[in-house]
């Protein structure tokens, strides 16, 4: 099975996920949303109404991130979800925490690998 957008660092077994019903049109495997008040990715590609993993937990994930600046995601920053873009990035405004930086990427890279938690946006 070959993830796009995303990929695992870390264990299968490591991760945490929720089983979600797939909305239409479908998801692709890989693909970052939001799902109600949890950021997480689709571990695999499925149609309208199909059962599917969401993982919003991972100790070590590549994930999509905008364009790697000089100097941007410094190793132990926080990453924010961005659902119009489908990506991470360094912006709070709009966004939604879910993670910090492992590994810094080169400039102009866009994936980054972080430990994800996609629950961190979550707020009373």
């Amino acid at each position: 099975m070959a993830i796009t957008g995303t990929r695992l660092a870390c264990a299968l077994a490591e991760t945490k996920a929720l089983t979600l019903t797939a909305a239409s049109p479908g998801v692709v495997a890989g693909t970052m949303a939001k799902v109600e008040d949890v950021v997480g990715f689709y571990f695999k590609a499925a149609d309208t109404g199909d059962s599917v993993a969401f993982i919003y937990y991972a100790p070590k994930v590549t994930v999509p991130c905008a364009a790697a600046a000089s100097g941007s995601y410094a190793v132990g920053s926080k990453v924010y979800f961005d659902a119009a873009e489908a990506e991470v990035n360094e912006s709070t405004t709009g966004n939604t925490l879910c993670g910090v930086v492992l590994e810094q990427p080169a400039t102009s890279a866009e994936e980054v690998l972080i430990a994800l938690d996609g629950t961190l946006g979550i707020v009373s």
